[in-house]
Formats: C-alpha cells, structure tokens, sequence
C-alpha cells in the first residue's frame, strides 16, 4: 500500500502505501507509565464500500483518520469516533483525498487532488466544514501534522519543482521557511508551542532530520550512522521520531530527546523499521519488516522496551498513530490477497 501522501513518499524507501460502545471510549483514555506490555483489545474497521482501508493517526479522545478506496480505486477521507461511526469526505473537486492529522479538537488536515493531478491543502473542521488552501506560488501543496491550536505544519513546491516549509494558524495565515542550504524542506510534525520537525534535502540531495523553534531557530540532526534521516513526530515535550537509513538502505527507528540525545532501536528479528506515531508519553508506534517479508506492528515505551504486535491470525499488520492513552491505530490483511482493513488497539 502506497501512504498516498507526497512528503512521505520522497524518502519512504521500501515503505508500502497504506464499534465498540461508551466502553471502547473509556478504554481510549486509560494511561499506564509503561505502556507496552499490557495485554490488547482489537477492534477491526472499514468504511462502507472500503476496498482497502489505511488509518493514520489518533486523537486523545479516540477518533481515527485515514483513507479508504473504493471498488474504483479512488481514495477519500475518513474519520471514525471512539463509538464507531465512521463518516467519508472529500474536498469539492477532489478525485483523491489524503488526511494526514487530526488533532484533539477534532480538526483534520491533509491533502487532495484535482483533476490535473496537482495537490492542494484541506482542513476539515469538527463539524464537517473543509477549506482548502495553497501557499502562494505552490504548484502542489502537502500538509503534515496538525497541533491543537488548529496551526499546520507542512510543504509545497514551487514552478522550479522546489520544496519549501510553511505553518499555517488555524485563522489561515501562512508563514514560509527553508533550511539553510537545503534544495528542499519538508516539515511533517507541530507540536504545542509551534516547534516544528521535519526532513530537508541538502546540495547533493541527502536527507536530513531537523527541528525548527518557535523563534524560527532551526537545528539539523542525524542518527549515528545515517545515510538518510527522516524526521515525522514531535511530541509537547519536545521529543522527536522517525526514521534513519543505513548505507544500505535498511530503516531503523529512532528517539531524539529535547536535549539532543539520540537513541537508536529496532524491534527484534527487523530488517526494516519505519516509525509513524509518537504519544506525549514518550511510546513510539510503527511496523517493521521481518526476514520472510511480512509486516509486524511494534510499540516501544519511553523506558525503551519494544514490543511486537500482530492483529490476530493477519500476515501482515502495520502500526500507525498512537494516543496519550496508549490507543493505537493500523492496518492489517489476513493474508496478501486481502485488501487492508483498519484496526483499533487498546489496552
């Protein structure tokens, strides 16, 4: 399964693209110091005419976004409550929709399509409401993440096939930016205070991690031994995930600290981890790949304990958002005939 969103699909490598009751709610919310060994409840999902269903993130009340395709292939958007509605949307015009964030108010972002297959930026407010939007200049425009003020961290690229950084305020002001030296910038992550994560390509189109304040003070960073690094999440502690690549092209997780630390990890018998979801907490969620090629999910706690996961008797399971309470969302097939289905774990 493709991720469908442009950002991620620059340096994804060997990525593939991706109802309970008022007691699933409660369950949404419970917390643990040490989320990861607790035993799991799983919930399966699909919207209606879902052919292949890729949830994203989760908020801290326990609603899902994500896309779903239907029977001609046509990707739309999706947000499913903690009770298990789900309801599908798309901007006006758009032949494709990507949500990519959804925050704990319950605004998404994300982005579509048009018919001339240029990308645009949305925002779907909590009552339904999408306004789309375009950096000026922007030939395609591609949101990350989406922080609890309603303010958008993201990319778009110009007529010289240029990427450039943007934050948006929930009012629809915008504000540009780009790493010094790079070719191109490509923030995903927002937290609270405005620090904002993200990846840029220097003059020999390596990618690196780097971390943007809320001064507009940018620092740059690799793992140890990084030939690649990419950089998703950034929690309200300042704590930041993602991905490093080794010179042969092998994925591996890793944490950096708000002091800078970094801390590498992969779950065990991985050849290639891809992280895509980072709590307040500290716990990280993703999938990794294992030597026969099938995917598992993982979760590691801020101790740094990393615990595999499968959705029961599934071949493949990937881990994607997780929330303050340790929910978590994915995708999984039973075997790889199946189309993806989306799942809820909780404690």
């Amino acid at each position: 399964m493709n991720v469908g969103n442009k950002v991620h699909s620059r340096f994804a490598g060997t990525r593939r693209h991706k109802q309970k009751t008022a007691l699933l709610a409660a369950l949404l919310l419970l917390g643990s110091s040490d989320l990861v060994g607790a035993k799991a409840t799983y919930v399966s999902f699909d919207p209606g005419g879902s052919t292949g269903t890729v949830p994203s993130q989760i908020n801290r009340a326990g609603a899902i976004e994500g896309y779903y395709s239907d029977n001609h292939a046509i990707p739309h958007g999706f947000v499913r409550t903690s009770h298990g509605k789900i309801e599908s949307f798309d901007p006006v015009g758009s032949v494709a929709t990507y949500p990519f964030g959804i925050n704990d108010t319950g605004v998404i972002d994300g982005t579509w399509y048009d018919e001339g297959e240029s990308t645009h930026g949305f925002v779907r407010a909590a009552d339904g409401t999408i306004t789309w939007f375009d950096p000026p200049g922007s030939t395609d425009t591609e949101p990350g993440f989406i922080n609890n003020k309603g303010v958008i961290a993201g990319s778009y690229r110009d007529s010289n096939g240029d990427y450039h950084g943007f934050e948006r305020t929930a009012a629809g002001k915008l504000k540009t930016f780009d790493v010094t030296g790079a070719i191109d910038t490509l923030p995903v992550g927002i937290n609270k205070t405005r620090s904002i994560s993200g990846t840029y390509f220097d003059s020999s189109g390596v990618a690196h991690g780097f971390v943007r304040a809320p001064d507009g003070t940018i620092t740059t960073f690799d793992p140890p031994g990084s030939s690649r690094t990419t950089a998703t999440h950034i929690n309200d502690g300042g704590v930041i995930a993602g991905t490093w690549y080794d010179s042969q092209g092998h994925g591996h997780g890793y944490v950096r600290a708000a002091d800078g630390t970094i801390s590498a990890f992969d779950p065990s018998g991985s050849v290639n981890t891809h992280v895509d979801g980072l709590n307040d907490r500290n716990v990280v969620s993703g999938q990794y790949t294992d030597q026969t090629g099938n995917l598992h999910g993982f979760l590691r706690s801020a101790a740094g304990n990393v615990k595999s996961y499968d959705y029961p008797d599934a071949q493949n399971t990937s881990g994607e958002g997780i929330n303050p309470g340790g929910a978590s969302t994915g995708w999984y097939q039973v075997n790889l005939s199946d189309t993806p289905h989306g799942f809820v774990r909780t404690r």
